[in-house]
């Protein structure tokens, strides 16, 4: 996950080698982005939901997935739902973050 500036070049990256510790993301496959421009990040292969601030720095894990695929933020609800891959499970959260 990268932030590319008006003239193409990176300004900040986050998860760079694969890997499962705090600033690694195993085959990320899906993004969200709240109202609040955090990003929610589908982290597959490490079974977890990585929120990241609008810098796209660290801020907290949501575990409790088997290999989440999908993921849909439906704001004026307040709801994510993530799907997850090899179950073809629906998992529905209410999502109410107020991050500083």
């Amino acid at each position: 996950m990268c932030i590319v500036g008006p003239d193409g070049f990176l300004r900040h990256c986050y998860g760079g080698k694969a890997g499962s510790g705090d600033l690694a993301l195993h085959t990320p496959c899906y993004t969200a982005v709240a109202a609040d421009n955090h990003v929610l990040v589908a982290d597959n292969d490490n079974g977890r939901i990585v929120l990241l601030n609008s810098a796209l720095e660290f801020v907290r894990y949501i575990l409790d997935f088997h290999e989440p695929h999908r993921l849909y933020l439906d704001s004026s609800a307040g709801r994510l739902y993530v799907g997850e891959c090899s179950n073809g499970n629906i998992k529905v959260f209410q999502f109410v973050y107020q991050g500083k």
